[in-house]
């Protein structure tokens, strides 16, 4: 994540280029997570052992959840007419940076 906020901070972009660079983010933002809570699952015993080795599934499933929260974000904006903008410049004046 530090790469992308020292893009944004360097660069004042914000945006990814590639499918695969959109990929990695998603990975990161959203992939660790599930491959994290697939290991707390299974060390618990709350979920089957063979889980917590099964990390590429893990990851699959945070890719998946990733596009799909940031499309509920933004059907939410529209719906609430809300524009992008908008939105990050109510961060903005919240005293956060891009």
């Amino acid at each position: 994540m530090a790469d992308y906020a020292h893009k944004a901070a360097t660069t004042g972009s914000i945006y990814l280029s590639t499918i695969s660079e959109y990929d990695l983010y998603c990975h990161h933002v959203a992939g660790l997570v599930g491959e994290g809570l697939s290991r707390i699952f299974s060390a618990s015993k709350k979920e089957v052992p063979w889980l917590g080795s099964q990390l590429q599934l893990s990851n699959s499933m945070g890719l998946l959840q990733k596009p799909t929260s940031s499309a509920t974000f933004v059907r939410t904006s529209i719906s609430s007419g809300i524009s992008g903008p908008e939105r990050f410049g109510e961060r903005r004046s919240m005293g956060l940076k891009r």
